[in-house]
């Protein structure tokens, strides 16, 4: 799917959004090799893909969250207020 405006939505740079992208993808390639490995030696690498999967979507989840300011009414953030 195509998403012209997806830099403004995600509020990055072209080279800020490549470097994430690559620092995952580093991430991706060093877990197929683990589980490569696990496939042939079970016993190797047990527990290597759902921590990492799990490291992988709170960095996402917290880079969404730092870039939302902090409420004027609450302090918060993200804001816990209702703007009526």
């Amino acid at each position: 799917m195509l998403n012209w405006k997806h830099l403004q939505e995600v509020d990055e740079t072209y080279f800020e959004h490549m470097g994430y992208a690559f620092k995952i993808i580093y991430k991706f390639i060093r877990l197929i090799g683990c589980m490569t490995v696990h496939a042939i030696f079970p016993f190797i690498f047990c527990n290597a893909l759902e921590p990492t999967m799990r490291r992988v979507q709170q960095e996402t989840n917290e880079r969404k969250i730092s870039k939302i300011e902090y409420c004027d009414s609450c302090g918060r953030r993200p804001c816990i207020c209702f703007d009526w």
